[in-house]
């Protein structure tokens, strides 16, 4: 499954499927207040709790139109469920923050606002909790020193084929790339593909060349 989520991170690295993942995805005010001419990928180099750096994560930066405030977003695609999301999540966060305090990406004492995004693509619903207070048992008084966090979960099963099909139409990368893998039959995915081409500018080489590793890969 690493090489799976591995080609899945390759196609998000692209700000083409970024934006469209949230544009299309993500059903939130926020979403439509962000400038996306400033969504960039941003270095990290992140050391977990095993001593191992984790120097493949993706992480992008977007600024809001009207306060220029900067958003963080975490990407994490997934292909089995996992019922740890939410303590990697908290984990993931926090570590990011470390990391851009320590290289001077951020300056000051307030810590960016930020939501990890977790792309889900197996074909079993996800039954994992979204909040971390969740999974911490509960005791009268101790509320307030108890994490309260959710991560932004893409679950491709919850998505109506009413909708990805609208949003294929109107020429979104990321509803493609999802009806790809919902699709039954090889027909079906010739169509999709055909119109993979008509979407793909010629000069968007890395992208194409993604697709064509993801499809390899994946399906």
């Amino acid at each position: 499954m690493q090489n799976q989520d591995s080609s899945y991170k390759k196609l998000y690295s692209h700000q083409k499927m970024m934006s469209n993942l949230l544009l299309g995805f993500v059903d939130a005010p926020w979403v439509q207040e962000l400038d996306f001419a400033t969504l960039q990928k941003v270095p990290t180099r992140f050391v977990s709790d095993d001593q191992h750096q984790r120097e493949d994560d993706l992480v992008w930066r977007v600024t809001l139109k009207k306060t220029g405030i900067r958003l963080y977003l975490p990407f994490e695609p997934q292909s089995t469920p996992d019922a740890m999301m939410p303590v990697r999540a908290v984990s993931y966060t926090s570590l990011m923050w470390q990391d851009l305090k320590k290289s001077g990406q951020i300056r000051g004492r307030k810590l960016p606002p930020t939501a990890v995004v977790v792309l889900y693509t197996s074909k079993k619903r996800w039954r994992a909790s979204l909040n971390i207070a969740d999974m911490i048992q509960s005791v009268v008084g101790m509320e307030r020193f108890l994490p309260h966090m959710e991560y932004l979960l893409v679950d491709i099963n919850t998505i109506s084929k009413k909708r990805l099909e609208a949003l294929i139409a109107h020429g979104n990368l990321a509803a493609l790339r999802i009806g790809m893998e919902l699709c039954r039959s090889r027909e079906e995915l010739r169509v999709l593909i055909k119109r993979l081409n008509e979407l793909l500018q010629p000069e968007q080489i890395s992208l194409r060349r993604d697709f064509v590793m993801w499809l390899q890969r994946v399906l």
